[in-house]
C-alpha cells in the first residue's frame, strides 16, 4: 500500500485547491461570527439606548441616548455591509 495514498492528511497535503477551500471556509466562519458579534453589540447599545429614553429627565440625557442608539443602527448597518 502507498503511504501517500493513506489519506490521513500527514502526507503534506500540497494540494492548491484544499488549501483555497480551507482559507475560504475559515474566512467564511470568521465573518459570520464577527457580524454576530456587531449585531449583539448593536444590541447591547439599542437596549442602553433606549432604557435611556425612558429614564432620562434632561435635555442631554436624552441627547446621550439618542446618540446611543443612533450609534446602534449604524453598527447594525455596518453589520450588514450597507455602509462601508
Amino acid at each position: 500500500m502507498d503511504e501517500s495514498a493513506s489519506g490521513d492528511g500527514t502526507d503534506g497535503d500540497t494540494n492548491p485547491s484544499i488549501d483555497a477551500v480551507r482559507r475560504a471556509t475559515t474566512a467564511g466562519v470568521l465573518d459570520a461570527v464577527g457580524t454576530v458579534w456587531l449585531l449583539v453589540l448593536s444590541l447591547v447599545f439599542l437596549a442602553a439606548g433606549s432604557r435611556g429614553l425612558l429614564v432620562a429627565s434632561t435635555a442631554p440625557g436624552y441627547a446621550l441616548s439618542i446618540g446611543i442608539v443612533a450609534g446602534s443602527v449604524a453598527l447594525a448597518l455596518y453589520a450588514f455591509d450597507v455602509v462601508p
